[in-house]
């Protein structure tokens, strides 16, 4: 929810983008999440009911996703200074990889 909330703020005052492309670019990152969701969900449903995964796996590695990935694309956030389109890239991943919590 941090990013959710911060995001918008984050990308006008620090990386200095004018209202209309903050506006693009704050949603970007969940659209990407929702897509990341749908196909993480798909993905380790069909692999669960084929039998190659449990369900406790399929739980643990969607936690993983979640955690894991966003953690270091935020850490690496903080690396990039003022380098805006690796601070997007960065974040949209960090904002992707969340889906898997879902």
């Amino acid at each position: 929810y941090m990013l959710l909330v911060k995001l918008p703020t984050y990308m006008r005052y620090i990386l200095k983008f004018d209202i209309k492309s903050n506006a693009a670019l704050s949603a970007v990152p969940f659209l990407c999440m929702w897509i990341f969701t749908m196909v993480l969900a798909n993905a380790l449903d069909a692999l669960r009911a084929r039998g190659f995964i449990t369900t406790t796996f399929a739980r643990k590695l969607a936690t993983f996703f979640a955690s894991v990935p966003p953690s270091v694309c935020l850490i690496g956030v903080t690396y990039v200074g003022c380098n805006t389109d690796l601070a997007v890239a960065l974040l949209t991943l960090g904002t992707m990889f969340v889906g898997g919590m879902y």
